[in-house]
């Protein structure tokens, strides 16, 4: 098990793929990156929310257009005292991104830790083999933090923004 602090810039042991290196250096939203290099909208699937007293803890995929091929897993757990009404709605509703509740642009990630595994239960959820690489962060909208997360891909969840049905190709 190998600690990467992206806040420092220290990736040893990663992969040269240019895609996995940008967003492992990504510090604004996930959401936006992800719409980029697709070139489309990127949906969310929520598999698990629950509110325990002032905290909404949520476990999700992000997919391009299959959902049997997540893009990335995430657990957010938000302090519901610290959000707007229309904002605790939204994300009590489910239908959204994080990063379509909140807006791209307001979005900042601080203090952000990488760990890369070569064996978890991740796989089983993203649907691959091989290396994962598990983000933690605080989430801040504005000045404010939000959320706090863990975000979960590797070189073949990411490359799927390009080939969104499954189709086989090269990550360069």
């Amino acid at each position: 098990m190998e600690l990467i602090n992206t806040a420092k810039g220290i990736l040893s042991e990663t992969s040269n793929n240019p895609l996995l290196q940008d967003y492992l250096y990504l510090n604004t939203s996930t959401t936006a990156f992800l719409e980029n290099k697709a070139n489309t909208v990127i949906n969310v699937q929520v598999l698990e929310q629950r509110i325990i007293g002032e905290k909404l803890i949520r476990r999700s995929i992000l997919y391009v257009k299959e959902i049997t091929l997540p893009l990335l897993y995430a657990e957010c757990l938000f302090d519901l005292t610290s959000l707007q009404d229309d904002k605790k709605a939204a994300l009590i509703e489910q239908k959204r991104t994080v990063g379509d509740i909140f807006g791209r642009r307001h979005l900042r990630k601080v203090a952000s830790h990488c760990q890369k595994l070569e064996q978890h239960t991740y796989q089983n959820i993203l649907q691959v083999s091989g290396a994962c690489y598990l983000r933690t962060f605080d989430l801040y909208c504005e000045q404010q933090k939000i959320a706090q997360l863990l975000e979960v891909v590797n070189e073949e969840t990411l490359f799927r923004v390009y080939k969104p049905d499954g189709s086989q190709g090269s990550y360069a």
